[in-house]
């Protein structure tokens, strides 16, 4: 792996290891506090902020990771790209504030109060102004290692000193988003000094292109956000209270692995873009690059999904104690959800860095129907049984359709 691509696989790799410990580190030490009926509202108010964010995100972790990659020795370029992300960001917030409260209307057994409201809301808020987008088309990811760290320290600090009462349960949530908004902070100053952007209001007319232009890969997007964390919420439908909480424990460490993949994901993909872009040999340089960078990647990843697997049973007692104990089934029943994922990160990426949106967004959509479709289905009947079956089976029928359009493409040309 080259010197640049492996410093900013490591950088993402410090920056989403703190994203997930962290958080995963706090709940052996406040579910004891707040108890599993608790963090089963956590867990689902957490999941309807979590695809929130994708929403608001609008696709820009990959379009505007692009744009940068290509425009990064131009830096007026770049301060139109981060106005006219942010500007848009900044709008689609605005449509969150109020998705959010109808639903806290109109479910207020699953959501709680006011509080976790304002949780949700400081979440989504956060992961809209995080410009990682940015440093990842720069190729700069390190810049903000330290100060994502940092601002996760004083999230753990805050809950561990502050959470004292089952009512406060709120606090996981508010605290990492006021954690987020203070790290996106940071890294815009950073984004000056380094690079001169200085982010503005980029005008109704560029936030409806952007709006236009986005639209395909938004759709794409928010169906993979959906496919990750919309299990929750079509299960707290059903099922409620421990049982809720003890499937949500389980899916946050599952969440945590494919934090790993998620990292080299993004690693990667803005170098293979650049080999996508190349006007000569690219089958050759895409072949070496694969082999090179992705392969090694696999070995690894199988081997720490192997680990996990056998000491499930260890890691669901560690984590919520011997209330969560019977907990491990269900997490070995998850975790090769995460080997699925994995071997759709090739297609994917292709797909993309070749521009075939299109095939792309359709596996996506289609898969994200599925998942609703099934969990409709089968958790009513089975509770979070049925819910990891329609996990399994939506990410089998998501794998089909990547493979198949990248290995028509790649046998074409």
């Amino acid at each position: 792996m080259p010197s640049t691509l492996l410093k900013n696989f490591f950088s993402l790799s410090l920056v989403q290891v703190v994203n997930q410990l962290v958080p995963l580190l706090v709940i052996p030490v406040v579910l004891p506090v707040i108890g599993l009926e608790s963090f089963a509202q956590v867990a689902f108010v957490q999941s309807l902020a979590t695809v929130m964010s994708s929403l608001v995100d609008y696709g820009f972790a990959y379009s505007a990771t692009r744009r940068v990659s290509v425009q990064r020795a131009d830096k007026a370029q770049l301060n139109n790209i981060v106005s006219e992300v942010m500007s848009t960001k900044m709008v689609v917030f605005l449509g969150s504030v109020l998705a959010m409260a109808a639903v806290f209307f109109a479910l207020p057994v699953q959501t709680g109060g006011i509080m976790l409201y304002l949780g949700a809301l400081c979440w989504v808020l956060g992961n809209a102004l995080w410009p990682h987008w940015f440093f990842l088309g720069v190729e700069r990811m390190h810049w903000i290692t330290i100060i994502n760290a940092f601002s996760k320290l004083l999230f753990l600090l805050a809950v561990v000193l502050l959470l004292r009462r089952a009512d406060q349960a709120y606090m996981l949530i508010l605290f990492f988003g006021l954690a987020n908004i203070l790290a996106a902070m940071a890294a815009f100053v950073i984004m000056e000094a380094g690079w001169h952007v200085r982010p503005a209001w980029a005008g109704w007319k560029n936030v409806n292109l952007q709006l236009k232009e986005g639209w395909p890969l938004f759709v794409s997007t928010a169906s993979t956000t959906s496919l990750v964390n919309s299990n929750v919420l079509v299960l707290g439908l059903f099922v409620q209270g421990a049982p809720l909480g003890l499937f949500g424990l389980a899916e946050k460490i599952l969440l945590a692995v494919q934090q790993i993949l998620s990292t080299f994901s993004q690693a990667t993909f803005s170098a293979l873009c650049n080999v996508a872009a190349a006007r000569d040999g690219v089958a050759d340089r895409l072949r070496r690059f694969i082999i090179k960078n992705y392969l090694w990647f696999y070995f690894v990843f199988l081997g720490l999904l192997m680990a996990a697997f056998f000491s499930a049973g260890w890691i669901m007692r560690l984590m919520g104690g011997q209330e969560a104990a019977d907990g491990g089934a269900m997490l070995r029943f998850l975790l090769p959800v995460a080997l699925l994922i994995a071997l759709n990160i090739v297609p994917g990426q292709l797909l993309l860095a070749f521009h075939r949106d299109t095939a792309y967004r359709s596996a996506f959509l289609v898969a994200a129907l599925a998942n609703l479709a099934m969990n409709f289905m089968l958790a009513p009947a089975f509770g979070a049984t049925g819910t990891a079956l329609a996990m399994w089976a939506t990410h089998f029928v998501l794998n089909l359709m990547l493979w198949i359009p990248a290995f028509r493409f790649v046998r074409k040309h």
